[in-house]
């Protein structure tokens, strides 16, 4: 083999391997730079007249005081673990700003027109001094107050001249402890008529502003007593007054 027969043998591998050798040189370099950078703290710096916009995700704690103005828009449910205690100080002043075009409305809770009552019992009696009855019982947390009585009665017998007209005292007690509690009524004495047979009746009534209180869950009841015994009596007793919630 002649040198210029080796010389065009060799020139093709070396020019071969020259070439390999850039593409792997090449190829290396490619595969190093495309490697990710690890990564790196950011510290951002905005001040507080630029703040960087943020959306907030999941749960987010809010602490300190928070300033909002205009319009809120809210969409969604919004669920509040906790509320702090709100209390005044003994003597504290609360001030409303309501004008006089759009005041506070209030409610008399406790005015007599609320919860009025009113009731009648008729009574007819006889033959005795003393008679007792139950009028009515007053409502678990109530108060019941009676503010009037007034009635009339009628009493007969056999007509006597020396026989002087009956005392009749009209009492309501409240029934239940502790012990009952006593307004008396003193009728007035009208007249007496002479009647067929040989009787005589006699007219009272009464009519007497009061202020007299039966707790809830107990009884107003009524007692009338006479001075003497008497045959026959038919009264008509009239109460009112109203109810009053307790706390």
């Amino acid at each position: 083999m002649t040198s210029e027969t080796i010389r065009k043998s060799v020139l093709p591998v070396a020019a071969g391997i020259a070439f390999i050798g850039a593409v792997g040189t090449f190829t290396s370099n490619s595969v190093q730079g495309a490697l990710p950078s690890p990564p790196q703290n950011v510290l951002v710096q905005n001040p507080a007249t630029q703040p960087v916009p943020t959306i907030a995700t999941g749960t987010t704690a809010v602490n300190g005081t928070v300033g909002v103005s205009g319009p809120v828009t809210v969409s969604g449910s919004i669920d509040v673990g906790s509320m702090p205690a709100v209390s005044l100080s003994p003597g504290a002043l609360v001030n409303l700003g309501n004008s006089p075009t759009s005041p506070v409305p209030v409610q008399d809770v406790d005015n007599p027109a609320n919860q009025p009552f009113s009731t009648a019992v008729r009574l007819e009696i006889g033959n005795g001094e003393i008679f007792e009855g139950q009028i009515l019982s007053a409502p678990t947390g109530k108060t019941l107050v009676v503010e009037h009585v007034s009635g009339e009665m009628t009493i007969g017998g056999a007509a006597q001249s020396d026989l002087k007209p009956a005392v009749v005292a009209l009492t309501m007690s409240q029934v239940g402890l502790p012990n009952s509690l006593y307004h008396t009524v003193l009728p007035t004495f009208l007249g007496t008529a002479l009647l067929v047979g040989n009787e005589k009746e006699d007219s009272y009534s009464f009519s007497q502003p009061m202020r007299f209180y039966v707790e809830g869950g107990r009884t107003l009841s009524y007692q009338v007593a006479f001075e003497n015994p008497v045959e026959k009596c038919f009264c008509v007793l009239s109460l009112s007054g109203y109810l009053v919630n307790r706390p």
